[in-house]
């Protein structure tokens, strides 16, 4: 088959477009994403035991709901982080907001 100069012409002038589209795709990804983390919530509903701290035999079982979220920095510009609270019976355990413990990862290891 014979291809002549103009038909070569134009199809290096799409893929070069469509190269220019992606690498300012990624550009924009990267940018967007620099100083905003990757969010991602998670929630746990179940049951624990609750154990006092004087008698490690006998315990209460108890409902235990756990709302958290977690922060993934694509650069590492910043260090990812995971924030949640924990509800026991109905209760909050650590402080008043929803938010309330914040963690650290630091080697790829949570650090609270």
């Amino acid at each position: 088959m014979y291809w002549n100069k103009n038909k070569k012409k134009y199809i290096v002038i799409i893929f070069g477009g469509i190269l220019i589209l992606v690498i300012l795709c990624l550009g924009d990804y990267g940018i967007r994403y620099y100083n905003a983390p990757i969010e991602k919530d998670y929630k746990y509903i179940g049951t624990g035991m609750l154990v006092h701290l004087s008698d490690f035999t006998n315990g209460e079982l108890v409902s235990v709901e756990m709302r958290r979220k977690t922060a993934y920095y694509i650069w590492g510009n910043q260090e990812d982080y995971i924030q949640g609270n924990v509800w026991l019976n109905g209760e909050k355990i650590f402080g008043k907001d929803d938010m309330e413990i914040v963690g650290l990862f630091i080697n790829a290891e949570p650090y609270y």
